[in-house]
């Protein structure tokens, strides 16, 4: 079987798949093609995060911070990102602190959608 049948296979199957051509001996990887083009996770938490940006809601939850304490925040969110690490993050306006913060979305524990619409404090590209 040819690398191209292999690969036209693959598509079909929608999975990842490493391929071998004998003419070459190297190998291709093929990228998983029902991921996303953004690396950034979709649905359950960061669905409800889109849906507070897109609607420009504020977005509640309690938040597990990397020292293992819990505090309950309020939040104009603005931007998700992966960071450094490769863990996705959530940047946005604090209500609690009055300043722009950074949260690692695996410390979000039930974020809420709130009924109250915020004005955006500033444009996106000017947050980095």
């Amino acid at each position: 079987m040819t690398v191209r049948k292999i690969a036209k296979r693959s598509i079909k199957k929608r999975s990842a798949i490493t391929l071998r051509d004998k003419s070459k001996k190297s190998v291709v990887k093929k990228r998983d093609v029902s991921t996303p083009k953004s690396k950034v996770p979709s649905g359950g938490t960061v669905g409800i995060i889109r849906k507070c940006m897109t609607d420009k809601h504020i977005l509640s939850f309690s938040y597990r911070s990397v020292k293992g304490e819990v505090s309950h925040r309020s939040v104009e969110p603005y931007k998700i990102e992966l960071d450094k690490g490769g863990a996705a993050v959530l940047w946005g306006w604090c209500l609690e602190k009055d300043a722009i913060r950074k949260f690692k979305i695996a410390g979000l524990v039930d974020p809420q959608q709130e009924t109250y619409v915020y004005a955006p404090r500033f444009a996106v590209e000017d947050l980095l």
